[in-house]
């Protein structure tokens, strides 16, 4: 029996061996070479090593063969995936689960963590520390403002806490402020309809942590506000890669990677279908106010200062819409003079 064990054992080191053997890693070793000096150039500035890079790259791949079987597929793919890792800065060491190298849409692409989200924003001075933190049907929550951290318990947190009704991320500014985010499940649900061809939201684990991710890009859109004249391009560009390639939030258009020149501040305008209603519904009451008060600079620097990316741009084209009606109106004649009361002389 135990001959047959080893046997069998053998035999499934030799069909592994094969299934490795059958990838041209010769594709991978030219697709780093082509980019070696750039991939290097771009680590180096945020203090990462290229060999220390290029190893954790390998360890991937032999953990994961679908992965090294994608990328001799598609050698610009990993390439372009390799480059946006280094232009934002992180490691794709497996320990710091910072960034990863995933499979969506049949595309190989690089996927960054909340954690990595969290790191960015650490580094570029935006905030001292966040924490994302999913709430149960069966948890004790209670919300106390956007400057005042919740309370947040539970009695059972080993056990069944019951399904997620929301989600919230808590951070400490820079000067020591605490700035609170929340969002609901049905606002969760939103965001992974708008993405339902995504891996991203299918399996159990993953709509975790894309929870956290979700409401930790919306809070990180209050940080730029508070933390103002801080550079926070590296974590733009990551939540806009994440957006856009990884098919985790509202399509805005092509983006580049970070160091490559800057694209328009107002990206394209997403579709009616591709807008939150929780989104829509705020922006039409602000624009009811704004065409009452006909107030429409101080409500475009208000939009610019509540929304960003395909939000804004969508927003934005609302106003115009709404100033080009408002202006488009005639207005009303004057009102007759009133014929003084007759004194009866």
């Amino acid at each position: 029996m135990a001959y047959q064990s080893n046997a069998r054992q053998n035999r499934d080191g030799e069909q592994q061996y094969r299934k490795e053997a059958d990838y041209d890693r010769s594709v991978v070793d030219r697709a780093l070479s082509e980019i070696s000096g750039q991939y290097g150039r771009m680590l180096a500035a945020h203090g990462l090593s290229i060999d220390q890079e290029i190893a954790f790259l390998w360890a991937i791949f032999q953990g994961g063969l679908s992965l090294l079987e994608k990328a001799c597929q598609e050698p610009e793919q990993l390439k372009r995936a390799l480059l946006m890792q280094a232009s934002i800065g992180l490691t794709l060491s497996p320990s710091r689960a910072f960034a990863y190298l995933v499979i969506r849409k049949f595309k190989l692409i690089l996927d960054v963590g909340y954690r990595g989200l969290i790191k960015l924003a650490v580094d570029e001075g935006l905030v001292r520390t966040a924490k994302p933190e999913l709430v149960h049907k069966g948890d004790q929550f209670e919300y106390r403002g956007p400057s005042t951290a919740p309370l947040h318990t539970n009695a059972n947190f080993f056990g069944d806490r019951g399904p997620v009704v929301g989600g919230y991320v808590i951070a400490t500014l820079p000067d020591g402020g605490v700035m609170v985010e929340t969002m609901t499940e049905g606002e969760f649900v939103e965001i992974s309809l708008l993405n339902k061809d995504s891996d991203a939201w299918k399996k159990e684990f993953s709509k975790g942590e894309m929870r956290k991710k979700t409401v930790l890009k919306r809070a990180s859109k209050w940080w730029y506000n508070a933390a103002a004249g801080k550079d926070s391009e590296r974590l733009a560009a990551a939540i806009t890669y994440l957006n856009e390639e990884a098919g985790e939030g509202i399509p805005t258009g092509p983006i580049g990677l970070a160091e490559q020149p800057k694209p328009p501040a107002e990206p394209a305008v997403p579709a009616d279908g591709q807008i939150l209603a929780s989104t829509k519904t705020r922006v039409e009451m602000i624009l009811r106010r704004a065409t009452k008060q006909g107030a429409f600079k101080p409500c475009e620097d208000y939009l610019r200062e509540k929304f960003s990316g395909g939000e804004l741009a969508w927003a934005l084209a609302q106003l115009r819409q709404a100033e080009e009606v408002a202006n488009s109106e005639p207005e009303p004649p004057p009102a007759e003079p009133e014929p003084e009361p007759s004194t009866g002389e």
